[in-house]
């Protein structure tokens, strides 16, 4: 499944959690313009997923900005639905 949305923005981490395991993604914030919204709400949610680390590089080569235009790729339905592809369509 794919969905054309706002980046906000997008981080690496990269850090130990409370067992000792270390932890490495890509947080990546972001806006679906046609998300309808909640009646308790105006205006479009921010949304939060995370992809996989070993894709950090090929991000930064997009030359990504703030309210960069993307389509997120999803796999994956419900609970288990996983973000695994971001490109750039345009600004």
């Amino acid at each position: 499944m794919d969905i054309n949305v706002i980046l906000l923005n997008l981080f690496f981490f990269d850090f130990l959690n409370e067992k000792g395991n270390r932890i490495k993604g890509v947080s990546v914030r972001f806006i679906d313009p046609n998300d309808q919204g909640r009646d308790n709400q105006i205006g479009a949610s921010i949304q939060k997923m995370s992809m996989s680390a070993d894709q950090w590089d090929n991000l930064k080569a997009l030359d990504l900005h703030t309210f960069s235009k993307v389509k997120l790729t999803f796999e994956g339905f419900g609970r288990s639905m996983r973000l695994v592809g971001l490109e750039k369509i345009g600004d």
